[in-house]
């Protein structure tokens, strides 16, 4: 088996185990494109929902579809890189998107860290704020 469907085997199980739907189509596992949603997000907010993105060249990306106002909203998970340069003697400084093509394997991790994020953050969101200090902080 090649090396970057081997890869794209091993994402798929890690994201099934983490308790992602596997959800592409054959179209996008032919270009290379891995599309998973989180079923947990449909039974806190019934009309909201979030799929999860990795392509061939390297973007992971994070999608918040709403049914109820009809929208989605797109979120690249990648991390940044800033980089500082001079134009005509001022300094200037751009972020650049940190690209991994064909590491399948390792934006399933990115993705498994910000969903656990999403998870823990929507299954305290019924408690209010300072209780939830107190318990971080250890405070009775």
């Amino acid at each position: 088996m090649p090396r970057k469907l081997n890869q794209m085997h091993t994402a798929i199980k890690i994201l099934i185990n983490h308790g992602l739907v596997f959800n592409s189509t054959n179209r996008q596992l032919k270009n290379g494109t891995l599309h998973f949603y989180d079923p947990q997000d449909i039974q806190i907010h019934p009309n909201i929902y979030t799929e999860y993105q990795i392509t061939k060249s390297g973007y992971v990306r994070k999608f918040a579809k709403s049914n109820y106002y009809n929208t989605l909203i797109g979120y690249q998970l990648n991390k940044t890189r800033k980089t500082f340069y001079h134009f005509r003697s001022n300094p200037t400084s751009s972020t650049h998107r940190i690209k991994l093509p064909n590491q399948y394997t390792t934006l399933a991790y990115d993705i498994i860290r910000v969903s656990t994020k999403a998870r823990l953050r929507s299954k305290y969101n019924h408690i209010p704020s300072n209780i939830l200090f107190c318990a971080r902080n250890r405070i009775h």
